[in-house]
């Protein structure tokens, strides 16, 4: 049991040590928030941020009703279809209600229509 508490410290400051960040789950509200940014690589990183994060059934209904807001013009994909599309990788029952409610005010792409 100690030299396990004793390898894990030691392999933790080795990490810190060579300057690597502890890995830490960017939330789904600050995801959000940087999809609505003017500044294109604030985009592409929540983007990347919100293809890495799993959500869960409160974050899948929190990302398709943040899908009806206004988003900055993206060449790449609008934060709308990105979150719907992040919604869409798990998809949940709990969800129905909230895409019936929403979808006529999803962008077309978003409805998988162009």
């Amino acid at each position: 049991m100690r030299i396990n508490l004793l390898l894990s410290l030691v392999l933790g400051f080795a990490a810190f040590t060579r300057g690597e960040a502890p890995t830490s789950r960017p939330s789904l509200d600050s995801i959000i928030q940087k999809l609505h940014s003017e500044n294109p690589d604030d985009r592409s990183h929540a983007r990347d941020d919100l293809e890495k994060l799993e959500l869960s059934s409160a974050d899948s209904i929190k990302a398709l009703s943040a899908a009806v807001e206004a988003f900055p013009d993206d060449p790449i994909a609008s934060g709308a279809v990105v979150l719907v599309r992040a919604a869409g990788r798990s998809p949940r029952k709990e969800c129905a209600p909230v895409i019936v409610q929403n979808f006529e005010s999803y962008p077309l792409e978003a409805r998988g229509r162009r």
